[in-house]
């Protein structure tokens, strides 16, 4: 679990759904202090726990095969069914990311830090003026409020009131 996490957005069916992103809250900490934590958890993390890259296969089915046999005038006509194998696609995967991921908030919580999952902000409605002022001092996450990414691991709070409509 990263607290930089990429936001996107999703579109299912058509339309836009919400995301959320984890925000990272310490009381007594700023936008940069958040951004040079994660980094630094984020990195003990890796040195501490290496990857594990392990090879597996998915598992195989063939479906059931049919014949239907049916007589026309003086010939008869068969038809088979099924017999499509599914399945046996290998992939890699990591066996040390859980460890890993529980090694990074380890550290985070640690370090006082606490992790909230907040809706993320329209950037659209969010004031370039206040971008700057977000910056500075981590913001309490509170009912309605949304999370704008900063840096590339840290953002805060924007109030409800401060969005534009």
């Amino acid at each position: 679990m990263r607290a930089g996490l990429l936001t996107g957005a999703l579109l299912v069916l058509g339309a836009c759904v919400p995301t959320t992103s984890y925000y990272l809250y310490n009381s007594r900490a700023d936008v940069s202090r958040a951004h040079n934590d994660d980094f630094e958890c984020d990195l003990a993390a890796e040195r501490s726990v290496p990857q594990a890259l392990r090879v597996a296969t998915t598992p195989m089915y063939t479906t059931p095969q049919y014949t239907n046999c049916y007589k026309v005038g003086y010939t008869v006509q068969c038809n088979t069914t099924g017999g499509q194998t599914y399945g046996g696609d290998t992939y890699t995967y990591d066996a040390n990311k859980n460890l890993r991921n529980e090694y990074y908030a380890r550290c985070m919580v640690g370090r006082g830090w606490q992790v909230f999952e907040v809706p993320d902000c329209d950037p659209k409605k969010v004031p370039m003026d206040l971008r700057e002022k977000l910056m500075g001092k981590l913001r309490q996450p509170a009912e309605g409020s949304c999370y704008i990414q900063l840096t590339e691991r840290a953002g805060n709070i924007v109030y409800p009131s401060e969005l534009l409509e």
